[in-house]
């Protein structure tokens, strides 16, 4: 008789633990990422989310804890080589290059991600995956609306699907019609192989995208489980 032994998690983080200064901004907070799925972290504000994507991106120092990505121990990585594992981390904030076009910001975003000779196809599917960059790919991206600049922040950091991708708040500020462009782009990107770690405020959506979710309370763990059934804790944790 055989035993079926379980897929690795992509990822993993066990009991982390965050410090800023005296304040503890996570405590104790531990849930695996099955490969090629979604996780919506959830909570309100102030209950630790950030500062769990960037404790897992190597962007903060952890107090107590392990990471481990395709059961690796990443644990006190710097970020950049956490990045070129393949983790890429897409922050609320918009990462772009303001002085440079649209198409200069794609073409930046991958001189040392993809080959020279897949770079013009890896550009086609940006503008193919968010139309509007496309009409606007001479223009500069300072110049953008900030729902465009967000657009671009996430085609530059998709431009090679990533192993993992950690979208952190990327709907805040965003007209619903833009919010749905997002979330479909992280939807397609899953379907091409990528685990995610969906950081949201815009509940409904996430949970729609996800297959788990966690609700973080006070920088604490406070339930995790299916996507599919999370609206029933969200009254005593998240609204809160």
């Amino acid at each position: 008789m055989t035993t079926a032994i379980a897929a690795r998690p992509a990822l993993s983080v066990s009991r982390l633990t965050v410090n800023y200064g005296l304040a503890r901004a996570l405590s104790d907070v531990s849930f695996d990422v099955a490969q090629g799925s979604c996780v919506a972290v959830l909570g309100a504000n102030g209950a630790g989310k950030t500062t769990l994507a960037r404790a897992i991106t190597g962007l903060v120092p952890l107090r107590e804890g392990k990471v481990l990505l395709d059961g690796q121990d990443i644990t006190g990585w710097a970020t950049h080589r956490i990045a070129r594992l393949g983790v890429t981390h897409v922050p609320a904030e918009r990462m772009i290059l303001p002085g440079l076009s649209v198409l200069d910001n794609l073409r930046a975003a991958m001189r040392w991600a993809v080959p020279r000779n897949g770079r013009a196809a890896a550009i086609e599917r940006a503008f193919e995956r968010f139309p509007v960059l496309g009409s606007r790919a001479k223009q500069l991206a300072g110049t953008l609306s900030g729902g465009e600049q967000q657009m671009l922040s996430l085609a530059r950091a998709l431009a090679v699907p990533p192993k993992l991708v950690i979208a952190d708040e990327l709907s805040h500020g965003l007209a619903p019609m833009l919010v749905a462009s997002v979330f479909e782009a992280l939807a397609q990107i899953r379907a091409q192989g990528s685990t995610v770690v969906i950081i949201e405020q815009f509940v409904g959506a996430a949970l729609e995208l996800a297959d788990e979710a966690v609700i973080l309370r006070r920088g604490e763990l406070a339930w995790s489980g299916p996507a599919s059934v999370a609206g029933d804790q969200l009254a005593a944790n998240y609204l809160e």
